[in-house]
């Protein structure tokens, strides 16, 4: 990423935070968001609001979720030359989640959201996944990229959505001790899990009863436009043929060995 500047609105906002998740879209970011404000309000014992400013409000940091160099790379000219969504090297150094899930999955809610909800993509998911501005190659770049750049940060760890889902209430707990939220209450991340269950925001969604229009489904009547869509673990292999499977786990093999997809789930390596 040559951009390493960020002089927008959105910088100022990066410089105020005290700490960031990092993701490429579709790797549980809604998820995350949803987990943290629930927390921070259970803690606090006010009503859960889901909103940027809900962990400040409640005494807690403040940290913003963000697709860094996925971002950059995808909006427009004039955005990328002023590095509208690029984390500058200060705040590269604060402490910094980088969330990670099988990029097989990610494709295909990727070009759900693009498709349905964003209307950016016009074409099927077998010319999706190997498109060169936003597909699967572009993701697995990026992905390394990152990991190059932080596998030593002490600032800086890395948690899987798999590994999240098959135990929630730990990896929140950890999440919130490395972003400094300091003692974690267990009572408050059992609640804030409870309430973020899939089937929980998929219900919020359906009644909208969340303001922001990342949680609004573009066609109430087309579970597929949902935000919170399905979730599911490998679910991949329910949109792919057999060549793009091929192709996607070609490009898997590439990603950097701690992130653990190169191997399909369920597949073991030898």
């Amino acid at each position: 990423m040559a951009v390493r500047w960020n002089v927008t609105s959105r910088g100022k906002d990066f410089a105020r935070a005290d700490g960031f998740v990092v993701s490429i879209p579709k790797s549980g970011r809604t998820w995350l968001r949803v987990l943290f404000c629930a927390y921070a309000c259970k803690r606090a014992g006010v009503p859960v609001e889901i909103g940027d400013d809900v962990l400040r409000s409640n005494g807690f940091p403040d940290v913003k979720l963000t697709h860094d160099e996925w971002e950059h790379r995808t909006t427009r000219l004039w955005d990328r030359v002023r590095g509208k969504h690029v984390l500058p090297p200060a705040e590269r150094k604060k402490p910094i989640v980088l969330l990670a899930r099988d990029p097989r999955d990610v494709i295909v809610s990727l070009y759900l959201q693009l498709a349905k909800r964003e209307k950016r993509f016009e074409g099927s998911i077998h010319e999706f996944v190997r498109d060169d501005e936003l597909g699967l190659a572009m993701i697995v770049d990026i992905m390394n990229g990152w990991w190059a750049e932080w596998e030593r940060a002490d600032n800086v760890r890395m948690f899987r959505y798999e590994d999240c889902r098959a135990d929630t209430n730990t990896a929140l707990a950890e999440m919130l001790l490395h972003l400094g939220f300091g003692d974690v209450d267990a009572a408050a991340v059992e609640a804030a899990v409870e309430y973020s269950r899939f089937e929980n925001m998929q219900k919020m969604e359906r009644e909208g009863r969340f303001e922001k229009g990342y949680l609004k489904p573009a066609d109430a009547s087309d579970p597929e436009s949902f935000k919170v869509r399905r979730g599911k673990i490998g679910g991949y292999r329910d949109y792919l043929d057999d060549a793009d499977i091929v192709y996607v786990d070609e490009l898997c093999a590439k990603l950097a060995p701690a992130y653990g997809y190169r191997e399909p789930a369920g597949k073991s390596a030898g």
